[in-house]
Order: structure tokens, then sequence, then C-alpha cells
């Protein structure tokens, strides 16, 4: 092939290529791709850790082995928002958890001190 033919490089002294596609009529169609829609976190705190909360605030006051129901209900909601950044109830499910732990430390305590005092 020549440098000064004004055929293009494809057309040269074979003819037609096998194999080579055709280009489209039209400009191809552009496809977006995209990662996806995660699960929509809730907007508004649910009504479970809210009486949670409430328990363990009443337990922390008065009745410390009732701690140990928000204790459990405030795991199993740290552990639903455990998957999302943003939860509304993730921190409050902490708070639960940490009023109830405090209570169960607080029975303990008496415990400890009431065995003491015998002695």
């Amino acid at each position: 092939m020549t440098e000064d033919s004004d055929e293009p490089w494809w057309r040269g002294e074979g003819g037609d290529l096998q194999g080579v596609p055709n280009a489209p009529a039209s400009a191809p169609q552009q496809i977006f791709v995209s990662q996806g829609q995660g699960m929509p976190v809730p907007q508004s705190t649910s009504a479970m850790i809210i009486i949670a909360l409430v328990i363990a605030s009443l337990s922390l006051i008065c009745c410390q082995p009732l701690a140990i129901i928000p204790l459990i209900m405030g795991a199993v909601k740290m552990n639903e928002t455990s998957n999302y950044q943003n939860h509304p109830d993730k921190t409050l499910a902490i708070v639960t958890v940490v009023m109830s732990v405090l209570s169960l430390v607080f029975i303990l305590l008496q415990v400890v001190v009431g065995i003491a005092m015998e002695f």
C-alpha cells in the first residue's frame, strides 16, 4: 500500500474484507447501568424501641429485674438497624441497652452489698 493513495487503508489491495462489522446507520443507544436502590430507611421511630426505652427507664428508677426485657428488645433493634447508617432507631436502641445494663448493674450491686452486710 502506498502513502500517496486517496483510498482508505481497509479498501486496499484485497478488496472487501471478510468479518468487518457494518457500522450502524444511526448512533448506538446509550445504556445506563446503575447500582440499584438499597432498602429505604424508615423516617419514623418504631413503637417497639419507644416501649423498650420506657421500660428501661422504669427499670432504672424502681424495678431493676424488669431491665431484661428492654435489654433484649434494644439488642434486637440494634441488630436490625446495624445495616443502615442514619436509621432513626439506632441511637434509641443504644440508649435502651445502656440503661438496661446500668439497671442490671445496680441490682447486682444491691445483691453484693446485701450479702456483704450479712457478714
